[in-house]
């Protein structure tokens, strides 16, 4: 893998900066542009020294190459900015990564599960697919694949993976260049202009390693690169090992999760946008705390061994309700001494109950005063979120949150009696933020570090945590994730599949985490019916089964998998009518999810295949195989008969 980096036709990046006067422009990184580049040393490791005359900016490049692999250093404090330019973001190597049209091969990028994006057949057009960014479950991971006949690239980025988009080119001009590459943003938030402020990134360093192809596909080959990087670091860690300290992490493994709903002020979406005691909604009760009694003795008939309930709804006002504030304990619901009784009912039958709570959203009607912890823009005004249970919502810094209301609220938790995969949301699947907020400033990269702060006091105090999303800059402390794609991925009904880069998603994020972390793959496949299409997916791509008690709490009709939950404009309440069957399913899925499989959850999924158009097979490292058939009749592949709607595990020898 050699560079020229001094040939006048290379292209080290495209700089965007802002001028004098305001004005954004770009100019390309290169010695047939203006750029002074000079090289320091030889051999394995050299530095290379840029700098422009007329623009007056500068960075220098720090460059080892071993095996293959090329490591790149931007440090932060190399970047010169001696006249009144500024630097914005730079595009880096732009031309590493590029092909034409009808060029065999294709990308592999970590949007959500991850997908192919072949180059063929693509309008012109450019993507910003932002690394932790803007969008629930996005792009998760700092990584990109490049796939051709010859070779496999693999490109990681890490530090600086909290300062970056993939910028993905298609079809571009008279010959149909397709290209891919990291954008890093030394000044960016928001869209707005940042010429007047100081640089706010990390240092960047991006790892290029050259992969020769193996019997694994391509994908899985990028997912095992990049997972054995983060095990030698000491980023992560296997769930094999994790649960030896953590009892409710084991207990985790072998349990599908029962979220139970159980007040929200009404409507919701909340019509009070800015809430008072004299304005506040009423709060309407889905499920009171008699009533998850009567779902845990149903649980419990059915022969279900293992649960994680997790109770959402539960605090002062319901589901976001005054957020800081959590107590008192939700009145409407039977108040803290029921809430009490639930629990140790719970316990009592065998099973783990635990808490939703928020440490990402702040409200106005909190008791608890909310100014001091707010994100505030480079401006200096609060930042605003969304319109939930409490009303306007306001963005919440992790590092004020942490060091005021978290301890405090995860001691109410823990002294209530909660104890198992306690939930908290949004923190590892909404944008990172900048904290301009002169009392407690921090940068994106910061923001990452407190989140999982929070999450790891969360883990201490209750055994383990769960959290909304799944960017993988948790996955030192996160055990699980509700979901990782924003659908099911099912052709015809996807909307990341019908984005014009997309060709087919691919399970790159299981394949780098199975064994790490414990998920659900999709939104749709909470409360997904056995043997539908949803969950055969949630299986073939190694996910642990979960349920919501209910899914519909809002004005939105959403009938998931083809099953009417909800009636346009009523909440679904609590009702015997259809507990039986909910129970059956759960038991349904305990069986398939953990009693024939749940042993994988520790294992690494290794490699994935197509073999038909309905029939998957999912390989792991204990050299299980785990076929799936989507279809509707019954197959029969590699001597092993799939049966229609179903699956079949063969173990190895």
């Amino acid at each position: 893998m050699n560079i020229d980096w001094l040939h006048e036709s290379f292209r080290i990046g495209r700089l965007s900066y802002w001028t004098g006067y305001a004005d954004e422009a770009e100019c390309v990184v290169s010695t047939g542009n203006g750029w002074q580049i000079t090289k320091d040393g030889e051999g394995e490791r050299y530095s290379l020294v840029c700098y422009h005359q007329e623009l007056a900016l500068g960075f220098t490049l720090q460059i080892e190459s071993e095996n293959e692999q090329i490591t790149i250093t931007l440090p932060r404090a190399s970047i010169l900015e001696k006249g009144t330019n500024r630097f914005g973001s730079m595009l880096f190597l732009p031309d590493f990564a590029r092909h034409r049209e009808g060029d065999e091969g294709y990308y592999i990028l970590p949007q959500q599960s991850g997908v192919l994006s072949r180059f063929c057949g693509k309008r012109e057009a450019v993507y910003r697919i932002g690394v932790y960014g803007s969008g629930i479950s996005e792009c998760n991971m700092p990584i990109f694949g490049v796939e051709t006949p010859d070779f496999l690239d693999c490109a990681v980025l890490k530090p600086g993976n909290c300062d970056a988009t993939i910028e993905l080119a298609t079809a571009q001009g008279p010959d149909k260049e397709y290209r891919i590459a990291f954008r890093w943003f030394f000044r960016h938030e928001f869209n707005v202009r940042r010429q007047n402020f100081p640089l706010v990134c990390e240092d960047f360093v991006l790892v290029l390693k050259r992969l020769g192809h193996t019997s694994l596909s391509p994908v899985a080959q990028l997912a095992e690169y990049y997972r054995e990087l983060r095990l030698s670091r000491g980023e992560i860690e296997p769930i094999s090992e994790r649960m030896k300290r953590y009892p409710a992490l084991a207990n985790a493994v072998k349990s599908p999760e029962i979220r139970i709903r159980l007040a929200v002020k009404w409507p919701f979406p909340c019509e009070v946008p800015h809430q008072t005691p004299e304005n506040e909604p009423e709060v309407h009760v889905f499920c009171s705390f008699e009533d998850c009694k009567t779902i845990i003795d149903h649980f419990k008939r059915a022969g279900i061994q293992h649960l994680n309930i997790c109770l959402v709804g539960w605090a002062a006002k319901g589901h976001d309700g005054r957020y800081p504030q959590i107590l008192p304990v939700e009145e409407s619901l039977g108040g803290e001494s029921k809430l009490r009784e639930l629990i140790q009912y719970c316990q009592n039958a065998g099973y783990f109950i635990t808490a939703h709570d928020n440490h990402c959203d702040a409200y106005e009607i909190s008791e608890d005063p909310i100014d001091e912890i707010l994100v505030h823009s480079q401006e200096g005004f609060p930042l605003k979120d969304g319109v939930w249970g409490g009303g306007q919502s306001y963005k919440s810094c992790p590092k004020a949150m942490y060091e005021t209301y978290t301890p405090r609220n995860y001691d109410i938790i823990r002294n209530l009696g909660f104890r198992g995969t306690h939930f908290t949301d949004c923190l590892s699947t909404i944008g990172l933020s900048v904290c301009w907020n002169e009392k407690h400033p921090i940068t994106k990269a910061e923001c990452a570090e407190w989140r999982c702060k929070i999450l790891a006091m969360a883990k201490e105090k209750m055994g383990s945590i769960e959290c909304e999303g799944c960017f993988d800059f948790a996955l030192g402390v996160l055990d699980r994730c509700f979901y990782i794609q924003t659908d099911s991925g099912r052709p015809g009904h996807s909307a990341l599949l019908s984005r014009d880069y997309v060709d087919e998603i691919v399970p790159l994020y299981e394949m780098t985490y199975h064994g790490i972390l414990l998920y659900n793959i999709c939104r749709d496949s909470i409360n997904a019916v056995p043997k539908s299409w949803t969950y055969l997916q949630n299986l073939a791509f190694g996910g642990l089964p979960s349920f919501y008690f209910y899914s519909s709490f809002s004005t939105k009709h959403w009938t998931p998998d083809g099953r009417p939950v909800a009636i346009k404009g009523r909440p679904r309440d609590f009702s015997m009518f259809d507990l039986e069957q909910e129970a059956s399913d759960v038991r349904h899925s305990e069986v398939d999810y953990v009693e024939t499989l749940g042993d994988l959850q520790t294992q690494f999924f290794t490699d994935y295949r197509k073999l038909s158009e309905d029939v998957t097979c999912s390989h792991y490292s204990d050299g299980s195989r785990v076929y799936v058939n989507r279809g509707s009749t019954d197959a029969v592949l590699e001597g092993v008969t799939v049966p229609a709607n179903g699956f079949v595990r063969v173990v190895s020898g």
